[in-house]
């Protein structure tokens, strides 16, 4: 039986309403940005209003934190303290308040709150927390857009610092708090930037704001047939789609290795490595075509992680050694219920943490440890590494290669990377716990988002390693905006679209979502900022 989906793709696209988020570094001039999307929309007939979350804070009533408007230092930092306090009780506390503010817009623009409005997008400013992104995702589903716009450093230093005029001290403190607060509940712009559908570099001074890629991604939007992906968006959707296959216990990571044509020459996930080359899948075989089955040994099958045993080993004995010669009373209370016991002494750190006055306190200060951030004991072969290594078995030359990773390589991958002679690194996902500028900082550049630095070196003696963050539509997204049949949203069709697709007021969003999904979560969203904050949700 033939069923006619006409009415449903015109009840769930049609004139939909869309959410626009940004999430932004500190000190990234996206005004530019939110003009130029204010100004595309308007040739498919949409109109743009925008929701702050600066001005959502205003709107809490009872804040201890005291909101300081002169001067700009003050400002941002009591701006920052005010969405730590309200996180306290939610992280995503924001985004239920600008869920409430988009069905305030609806009311206060003649109609009802829980009635979508035609052609209407709503621009979110600035997102700054994973929970914020997960929250939106959830209420609006496909109708929910991030997009991670970024500059370089030294262009937000230099707009926090000359523009706003932030003593430099000040400056730097801000730009490190925004990135990843040290306080649980804190602004964590970079987790939340890396979990972004698109990303935007903006031009040194002087460029044009990101104008030709944000006008490609909203023409994809609006089911633009003849926009294929660049090869960056092509590899970094391979290397994704690789860190699938890992089983790794704490991440996945992908790694994909372009030649300097831009042909596939490897792919490499994060996982255990097996005897006679490459590694175990869950299928694996040896001995093909005969297809001997090969017995599964990744750590989720030992149930281990090596990596982990092996700090807290370390972390114990240093504590135990420290016990010895220590002189407070608690010290010598602890070694004196240890006793000789060597099983009890390993198990120090567990006693240190039930006579510690604050326990949470005392792990908070561990997980800060360097010695958390060590990665050397794991069993798998990283990413990076296995593509290189992939390289080797097959006899193929890495040479003025470029290498696509969802993460940042650790310092461990980058110097078998600067080995390999490597030309570029593409990641999205940064890693905090590499060192690699830190070790190598003198045969790689990292070069941040926004920094000009040109594929074509004038100084062709300079050799060393360019690692830059990725640019384009992201993994996230791949299939909703360049599948003509296995996305998300409204199929599409190049035949009829070569004479017909044209931007305007009849142009339809290609991924969307029905009215009455949506705004019965919006209605619990907004229940749920009723009761995480009963005094101050005003």
């Amino acid at each position: 039986m033939h069923i006619d989906r006409s009415h449903f793709v015109s009840s769930a696209i049609g004139d939909a309403e869309f959410v626009f988020g940004i999430v932004a570094p500190l000190g990234t001039q996206i005004e530019g940005v939110e003009n130029t999307i204010r100004d595309r929309v308007r040739h498919f007939g949409y109109t743009l209003e925008q929701v702050r979350f600066s001005s959502l804070i205003e709107t809490f009533a009872g804040l201890e934190t005291k909101l300081i408007q002169s001067p700009e230092a003050s400002r941002y930092s009591t701006y920052m303290d005010a969405g730590n306090e309200l996180r306290e009780s939610r992280a995503d506390i924001l985004a239920l308040a600008a869920i409430r503010q988009i069905r305030q817009i609806r009311a206060d623009s003649g109609g009802k709150a829980d009635e979508p409005h035609k052609r209407k997008a709503y621009f979110l400013r600035t997102l700054k927390h994973p929970e914020e992104v997960r929250t939106l995702r959830e209420v609006y589903g496909r109708g929910f857009f991030l997009l991670g716009v970024s500059s370089s450093p030294n262009a937000r230093f230099d707009y926090l610092h000359q523009d706003k005029h932030i003593p430099v001290a000040e400056a730097h403190a801000l730009l490190k708090r925004d990135e990843s607060d040290e306080e649980g509940h804190g602004q964590q712009t970079r987790d939340a930037f890396q979990m972004a559908d698109a990303f935007v570099a903006l031009e040194p001074e002087g460029g044009d704001t990101g104008k030709k890629e944000i006008w490609r991604i909203l023409d994809l939007l609006f089911g633009q047939t003849f926009f294929t992906p660049t090869i960056e968006e092509h590899a970094m959707f391979l290397a994704y789609a690789t860190s699938l296959r890992s089983a790794d216990l704490s991440r996945q990571v992908g790694a994909v290795i372009l030649s300097r044509d831009g042909d596939v020459l490897a792919t490499g996930a994060n996982d255990v490595p097996r005897a006679g080359g490459g590694q175990y899948w869950t299928d694996g075989y040896i001995n093909w075509p005969e297809k001997k089955p090969l017995q599964d040994k990744r750590d989720w099958f030992r149930g281990k992680d090596s990596n982990k045993e092996r700090r807290e080993e370390i972390i114990q004995d240093f504590a135990t050694r420290v016990a010895k010669i220590a002189q407070d009373d608690v010290a010598k209370a602890i070694l004196e219920t240890l006793g000789d016991d060597e099983h009890l002494r390993a198990s120090l750190l567990d006693k240190v943490k039930s006579w510690h006055p604050n326990p949470k306190a005392l792990e908070l200060e561990l997980q800060g440890s360097p010695i958390m951030d060590l990665t050397e004991f794991g069993r798998a072969v990283h990413a990076e590494m296995e593509a290189l290594l992939c390289c080797a078995r097959i006899g193929v030359s890495t040479r003025k290669s470029r290498l696509f990773t969802t993460t940042f390589p650790c310092h461990n991958c980058t110097k078998h990377i600067i080995a390999a002679d490597v030309a570029e690194v593409f990641y999205i996902e940064p890693y905090p716990k590499s060192l690699a500028e830190r070790l190598h900082g003198d045969e790689i550049i990292v070069a941040k988002s926004g920094d000009s630095i040109p594929a074509d070196r004038p100084d062709h003696n300079d050799r060393r390693v360019i690692f830059r963050s990725f640019s384009g539509i992201g993994p996230r997204r791949f299939f909703d905006l360049f599948s003509l049949q296995l996305g998300m949203g409204r199929n599409v069709s190049r035949k009829a679209d070569v004479k017909n697709w044209q931007r305007g007021p009849e142009t339809q969003l290609r991924i969307s979502v029905v009215p009455t999904s949506y705004l019965e979560r919006e209605e619990g969203a907004v229940l749920a900022l009723d009761e995480a904050l009963p005094q101050r949700a005003s």
